[in-house]
């Protein structure tokens, strides 16, 4: 029996310089592969943020859409795992200074 793993996927909000009210986002790493069962958690570098989440577009192993990775997110609720194989999204949506941002790209969580 192999044993759980636990990586961490840090997420980077930026302003965009160029266009006013949006932003700019990193996740290291961009696709995780994992195997069924294994943690993952989230971790946003700019910890201003006391809204933040990551939708999801089939559950965690908790049975969630949803996880929060704002600054006031316990560490325990950062986590999330998959307990279904197949190649799963999420995006990011927030709170910044009373503005909604969201991230229309849709990093992944491929899982073996």
């Amino acid at each position: 029996m192999s044993k759980q793993k636990e990586r961490t996927v840090v997420i980077a909000i930026k302003p965009n310089e160029r266009v006013r009210n949006a932003y700019d986002f990193t996740y290291e790493p961009t696709t995780v592969h994992v195997v069924a069962g294994d943690k993952l958690r989230f971790e946003l570098k700019d910890t201003s943020l006391e809204s933040a989440f990551l939708l999801f577009d089939t559950p965690v192993s908790n049975g969630a859409f949803q996880i929060a990775v704002g600054s006031k997110a316990s560490p325990e609720g950062k986590m999330a795992s998959f307990p279904q194989s197949g190649v799963h999204h999420y995006r990011f949506v927030g709170i910044h200074e009373g503005e909604l941002i969201a991230d229309a790209y849709c990093p992944s969580v491929i899982v073996h």
